[in-house]
Order: structure tokens, then sequence, then C-alpha cells
């Protein structure tokens, strides 16, 4: 099994602070934006990462 780069904590820690930044964009009207649509993408990406660990950790 590899290492993963980053733990859970500190991907965690990043999706929540892009979080903010979206609903602060949200708020200035700036949905729809690229820095918007680029911040939602790696939102997601970051999902995916968290639930792809979680899915590793319980199947260890």
């Amino acid at each position: 099994m590899r290492e993963n780069e980053f733990s859970p904590e500190a991907l965690q820690g990043e999706l929540e602070e892009i979080n903010q930044q979206i609903i602060n964009l949200d708020a200035k009207g700036k949905r729809g934006t690229k820095k918007y649509n680029s911040l939602w993408a790696r939102k997601e990406q970051l999902e995916m990462l968290i639930g792809n660990h979680d899915q590793e950790s319980e199947a260890a």
C-alpha cells in the first residue's frame, strides 16, 4: 500500500478554507467566474480524495 501524500486532516483543512472562499465569492455575486469555478473544481477534488482515504481506512 502506498503512502498518502497528505493527511486527511490537512485535506479537510484545505477544503474548509476553499468552502469559505466560495461562500465569500458567492456573496459578492462572483459565481461563475474563473476563480469561483477553479475553487469549485478543487473542492470536488478534495472531497473525492477525502472519500477515497476514508474507504482505504475502513478496508485496513
